[in-house]
C-alpha cells in the first residue's frame, strides 16, 4: 500500500499542490489495477434489504492530503489512505 501510495503522490503532485494552497486540504482516489486490500461490505446498505456481509478484494483507494497546521514552511500530511469500495 505504501508504494501505491507513493505513486501516487508522485504521479499527482501538481493538482496536489495547487489543492493544499488554494484549500489546505487533498481529497483524492485512484485505481491500483490489483487487490489493495480486502475487507466486508454490507449487501443491504442504502435500504436495499436486510444486513448481509459480503466479502470483497478491491484495488480502489481514497487518500486524503492536509497541511500541518501553523508549520513554517507548510508541511503536508496524509490525513487517511484505504482501500475503498467506491472511488
Amino acid at each position: 500500500m505504501n508504494r501505491e501510495i507513493n505513486r501516487y503522490v508522485e504521479e499527482n503532485w501538481e493538482k496536489i499542490r495547487s489543492d493544499l494552497a488554494l484549500t489546505g486540504r487533498h481529497s483524492g482516489g485512484f485505481d491500483a489495477h490489483h487487490r489493495i486490500g480486502e475487507g466486508y461490505y454490507n449487501k443491504g446498505m442504502h435500504g436495499a434489504g436486510l444486513r448481509q456481509a459480503e466479502y470483497g478484494a478491491t484495488s480502489l483507494v481514497t487518500v486524503r492530503i492536509k497541511l500541518v497546521p501553523g508549520s513554517d514552511p507548510p508541511q503536508p500530511f496524509i490525513v487517511s489512505a484505504f482501500p475503498s469500495g467506491l472511488l
